[in-house]
């Protein structure tokens, strides 16, 4: 991202990309469905100096914004948490300027991660009971669908969601192996992609 650019981040949750994004320059808007969540938002950007960044509760398949208004948008584990991801990616791209980037980033339907959230989420209530996770290949179909241009892609996150200071210390043998032994199939899927210039 470049600075005094605009970026907008869908499902912003307590902020920690809209913050990291003011930080880095961009003029930033965290929008979130969830008042309490954008108040403990505003109570970090509050804490972190004059960064531009404001929040607002909104929702992420309507988004209150003109037409080609947005440099950048985030949308960092949201879509699996919204009914309808193709509205909120046809929103993404309606506001986005040409030329203009949209990064996702969600959890492997086919990682431990996510079958471990799903799991969880049978047996007691939890923000995962109802969650969508995708496939990269789903994602990717998603996002072309809505009129995108795909660029860069990412995974990681192969070693097994354990507690273990053990695991976590071999975290970066995880990593190698994973990403050499099954691309494509860590627990974290990161795409970045573009609006037609």
């Amino acid at each position: 991202m470049r600075p005094g650019e605009v970026a907008l981040d869908l499902g912003c949750g307590t902020g920690v990309f809209s913050l990291e994004a003011a930080r880095r320059g961009a003029r930033t808007i965290g929008l979130d469905s969830s008042p309490e969540m954008i108040a403990v938002a505003s109570r970090k950007a509050g804490q972190g100096g004059r960064l531009p960044v404001s929040f607002q509760s909104a929702d992420v398949q309507s988004l209150p914004f003109l037409s080609e208004s947005v440099d950048l948008v985030l949308a960092v584990t949201s879509l699996c948490f919204t009914s309808e991801p193709e509205a909120v990616l046809r929103e993404a791209f309606r506001v986005l300027k040409p030329g203009g980037r949209l990064v996702v980033g969600e959890l492997n339907a086919n990682s431990y991660w996510a079958w471990l959230r799903r799991i969880k989420g049978f047996f007691r209530e939890s923000s995962y009971r109802h969650a969508r996770f995708f496939s990269l290949s789903a994602l990717k179909q998603l996002l072309v669908q809505a009129g995108f241009l795909l660029g860069e892609e990412r995974t990681l996150l192969f070693f097994p969601p354990v507690n273990s200071k053990l695991i976590l210390k071999r975290s970066q043998w995880f990593e190698a192996s994973g990403a050499r032994l099954v691309p494509g199939g860590g627990a974290f899927l990161a795409v970045r992609a573009n609006k037609r210039p």
